[in-house]
């Protein structure tokens, strides 16, 4: 398995497959993805927030969603679903936050 993923202080950098533009559905903080189909791949992370804002952003610095949090640790999860269909345009991504006990 890949790493799907980098992470710094305060920063996580998640990676879709393949060279193609990824279609990104982030979650509010407590949201989650309801499908019956099962992910392709699911990589789980933690991050600090200290500003008390929380951004998603695409490649390169595309602002997708943003939400203000209370100041803390969150678990990210990042789904890939339709991997075989990547080439198709069919693949898509979830991300979703928990906040952290």
């Amino acid at each position: 398995m890949f790493q799907r993923f980098n992470a710094l202080t305060n920063i996580v950098a998640l990676c879709p497959e393949g060279d193609i533009t990824a279609r990104v559905k982030p979650f509010a903080p407590g949201e989650k993805y309801q499908s019956e189909q099962e992910p392709d791949f699911e990589v789980k992370t933690q991050i600090t927030i200290l500003s008390g804002r929380l951004g998603v952003f695409g490649w390169p610095r595309e602002p997708l969603e943003e939400y203000c949090v209370q100041p803390g640790k969150y678990v990210i999860y990042f789904k890939g679903y339709n991997l075989c269909q990547v080439n198709e345009e069919h693949d898509f991504y979830t991300v979703e936050f928990e906040h952290a006990a």
